[in-house]
């Protein structure tokens, strides 16, 4: 009888998860909720030190399940953009946001090291990320 009262809390569970999410509840899925999270994107993709890339988002916007203001209170209007690379973060400017989207282009710094890199975007409460490759 135990089983199946666990059996039965597991099921309950796992079908009123799904219902707030609007999508799977798999590890790994994307959450599908009434808003997406935020995109982000850099073109182009590697880059030298120097050279400017283009930093895009969509759905930057409150959402009642997925805020990109985790106190719920308004929306974000600008995000600081930073480079992280081998622990270390250089600021590189911000972006402002209009209608939910961020359209804003950064410079690589001149001494940026070959390899891997992040561009980080968002707030001290929450940040996104996005891969650049540092080329020479």
């Amino acid at each position: 009888m135990r089983r199946r009262g666990s059996v039965l809390v597991a099921t309950v569970v796992a079908v009123a998860l799904a219902g707030c999410s609007g999508g799977s509840i798999l590890a790994g899925s994307t959450a599908q909720g009434a808003c997406e999270a935020p995109t982000l994107t850099v073109s182009p993709e590697t880059a030298a030190p120097g050279e400017t890339v283009a930093v895009t988002g969509a759905g930057w916007t409150v959402c009642s399940d997925t805020p990109n203001d985790p106190s719920g209170e308004a929306p974000w209007r600008e995000v600081t953009v930073e480079l992280r690379q081998d622990g270390a973060s250089r600021a590189l400017g911000t972006a402002s946001i209009e209608d939910g989207r961020l359209d804003t282009e950064v410079t690589v710094p001149a001494d940026a090291r070959p390899g891997f890199a992040l561009l980080v975007v968002g707030r001290t409460d929450a940040t996104y990320t996005v891969a650049l490759t540092i080329e020479d």
